[in-house]
């Protein structure tokens, strides 16, 4: 235990931030800020999470324009597919089990493909939950709907920003140009868990997450089924250093952020910036416990700052606690499940 609270203390002191990324980022922002302030509505904002989604995985597996519209269009139809589907409990625990378990079985073609998964998944769940109304407002179903979707080809767009900028840097030649359409090509890494146990573990955990959040109707209930889909990593290494640093943020972050929200006055402006700087922390550092804690420490601001009373503002957390404790459980019932399945299958084989 010292151990690791010496591994977690290192890990926080060598943290750097990541100036290159972050200054792409916040150009690739720049327009949907421009956006808010112009139109003064607070989706310009939430549309800065579709850019910063692309903008990860265009750095993390070197995609070019193409690939990087791609994954806009996907994260667009996700988003169509879940908002809809919420109109029927079963329906939307369904085909959002299946979304999360597609997604997250490519990471077996390779592990950093992870973070197409991630980044696609974590966006999707976001905006259809968080934009869907309430039961006494289904009038706004298309309202919302098309509100939101209204932001999709700015938020896409300004991801292609960094791309031009960096051949524009690299002097217009012929390679610079293919790999700002095409991207470098990503060599895949084996995977270390069974496909199966993934596959099993996402699915169940997500559709027991959705049929949860559904029923009760939980305040911020879109991050207990983020939680469950984000701990499975498909290294049980990282799944239980990521269970665990998730676990720190959300516990130290709400207490940075109750501390914060009560010593200073509450205005406008505090909730507006602490929705521009959620997104920056997923680049900002190379250290996940501290993003992640600082992320965690300005959601609390943000809502809280809104008016919310202390345990409406703290759910966020609760939610991140409980899916994360869940998706866990749920992915070793799964690995149980599969290595009895294959030794059953592989004796057969042999006895046969």
């Amino acid at each position: 235990m010292a151990n690791q609270k010496y591994n977690l203390v290192s890990l926080v002191k060598k943290a750097r931030i990541n100036h290159s990324d972050l200054l792409y980022l916040v150009i690739a922002l720049l327009p949907s800020i421009a956006e808010f302030y112009v139109q003064q509505q607070e989706r310009w904002l939430l549309a800065g999470l579709v850019t910063t989604s692309i903008f990860i995985v265009q750095r993390r597996l070197r995609w070019g324009l193409l690939p990087s519209l791609g994954h806009g269009l996907l994260i667009a139809c996700g988003f169509a597919l879940l908002y809809y589907s919420q109109c029927n409990l079963i329906l939307f625990a369904l085909i959002t089990a299946l979304f999360a378990m597609a997604l997250c079985s490519i990471s077996h073609f390779g592990n950093s493909l992870h973070a197409l998964s991630s980044f696609t998944i974590l966006p999707v769940i976001y905006l259809a939950c968080g934009f869907y109304p309430a039961p006494t407002e289904l009038h706004l179903i298309n309202h919302n709907f098309l509100q939101l979707a209204a932001t999709f080809p700015l938020a896409i767009g300004s991801a292609f920003i960094p791309l031009i900028l960096q051949y524009i840097c690299r002097g217009f030649g012929k390679k610079a140009l293919m790999d700002m359409v095409c991207g470098y090509h990503h060599r895949a890494d084996p995977p270390e868990t069974h496909i199966l146990v993934t596959a099993i573990g996402v699915f169940v955990a997500v559709f027991i997450a959705a049929l949860w959040v559904k029923w009760l109707l939980p305040a911020h209930g879109e991050w207990l089924i983020w939680s469950v889909v984000s701990i499975h990593t498909g290294e049980r290494v990282s799944m239980h250093s990521k269970v665990r640093h998730r676990f720190l943020g959300a516990t130290i972050g709400p207490g940075l952020g109750y501390a914060i929200i009560h010593s200073i006055p509450k205005y406008p402006l505090f909730h507006h910036v602490a929705v521009l700087l959620i997104p920056l922390t997923l680049v900002a550092f190379d250290c996940y416990p501290l993003a992640f804690t600082l992320r965690s420490m300005l959601h609390t601001v943000d809502g809280m700052n809104l008016g919310q009373d202390d345990i409406l503002a703290l759910a966020r957390s609760l939610n991140v606690l409980i899916g994360s404790g869940f998706g866990i459980l749920i992915c070793y019932l799964a690995e149980v499940v599969v290595v009895r399945y294959l030794r059953q299958h592989t004796f057969r084989k042999v006895t046969a």
